[in-house]
């Protein structure tokens, strides 16, 4: 598909390629990804030093999940508050996903020669390429990636007039039930007017609907006119969680590997929008990994039937445009001396303003309420 040239099989052949031999190798390796056992290639930047060669002075901000959950629950509002022009008040979304977006966006002529990618094949012989698309490894290009993702999404609101957002190549899209098929036509035509090859069809081709999958999470959107947005997790993720533990604690083992997995798969599942009461189980998976509990298998079991039952506690979280949003805070204190905990913590009720301070002074939570 013309990402890359090659493959030459010796360093002499690069340099005749490239014309001089000043010229950097960046190793290629396989990632095995999710259930669907998606094999990602990873170049290796961080290894030959090409990432501490690129800084940045600005930041990237990215539009995740907690982003899109607060996009919604806005239109959401705006339909109860009677502002939408058209439409009966009904929305449907849908994740327009780029197809191999790094590889649409080119390496300068000028760095081809610090973008030469290097492995073994199946025979143990050296193969080299030299690439013409940002390899997925280098943090320029994250950099460069995002920046024409972020212009991309400004085209979609401000042109088509398409409220989005957009997190690397996968932009969550809403519209009007009414306006959802010219929605999804429009946002093609200008893709293919701009050159960007993105998804149709399958599954990352879905056409609009009232509920959809979105950043690892499905968002229900068939009571937005009654002012109420449904977020859970995405079908099959807290099953697959589940049959882990299950077979940890079958096995009695937790290498660090699969504590690593794990971790990644509960982060998926304790965004903002779904509260926090997974990130216990978050720490203490990787503080178990890194130990190596073997032989352990009691110690492993409690863990696991914890996590299950945590997990087994996880609902869709619904929110409602008129529910309280002030929060409440919680300022806690590591105070232990002499064996006894002064201060455990402060909570302040913003809504009430109703203030508390709690205190182990005599073998025993106390709270006591303050009058500041």
């Amino acid at each position: 598909m013309g990402f890359m040239e090659g493959p030459f099989v010796s360093e002499r052949e690069v340099t005749e390629h490239l014309g001089h031999s000043n010229w950097m190798v960046i190793r290629r390796f396989v990632l095995v990804q999710g259930a669907e056992l998606k094999l990602r290639p990873i170049d290796d930047c961080l290894e030959d030093q090409l990432n501490r060669g690129f800084t940045s002075t600005s930041y990237l901000k990215l539009q995740d999940i907690d982003y899109v959950v607060g996009l919604s629950l806005r239109i959401a509002e705006a339909v109860v508050s009677g502002k939408p022009k058209h439409g009966t008040g009904n929305w449907h979304g849908k994740c327009l996903d780029l197809s191999k977006a790094y590889k649409q966006l080119a390496v300068h002529p000028s760095h081809r020669h610090l973008a030469v990618i290097f492995y073994h094949d199946k025979n143990h012989q050296p193969r080299f390429y030299v690439a013409n698309a940002l390899m997925f490894g280098s943090t320029a290009a994250v950099y460069a990636f995002n920046r024409v993702s972020r212009s991309l999404w400004y085209l979609l609101n401000k042109m088509l007039l398409i409220p989005c957002s957009y997190f690397y190549d996968d932009y969550p899209m809403f519209s009007p039930t009414e306006l959802a098929e010219n929605a999804d036509n429009s946002a093609s035509e200008l893709l293919d007017i701009l050159g960007w090859r993105h998804a149709r069809t399958g599954p990352k081709g879905q056409p609009f609907a009232d509920s959809f999958n979105v950043l690892g999470c499905n968002l229900d959107l068939s009571k937005v006119a009654q002012g109420e947005v449904v977020a859970g997790n995405k079908p099959g993720r807290v099953e697959r969680l589940m049959e882990h533990f299950a077979r940890i604690k079958a096995t009695g083992r937790l290498n660090l590997h699969e504590a690593q997995v794990l971790h990644g798969l509960l982060r998926y599942a304790c965004g903002f929008f779904a509260g926090r009461f997974l990130h216990q189980v978050c720490a203490e998976v990787m503080n178990l990994g890194m130990a190596g509990l073997y032989g352990q298998a009691s110690k492993l079991a409690d863990f696991c039937d914890y996590a299950t039952g945590v997990l087994s506690s996880c609902v869709p979280r619904k929110l409602r445009v008129f529910s309280e949003r002030r929060p409440v805070l919680i300022f806690t204190d590591g105070a232990w001396e002499n064996g006894c905990a002064s201060i455990g913590a402060v909570i302040i009720d913003v809504a009430t303003g109703a203030k508390w301070c709690l205190c182990d002074l005599c073998d025993c939570l106390c709270a006591y309420q303050l009058l500041i």
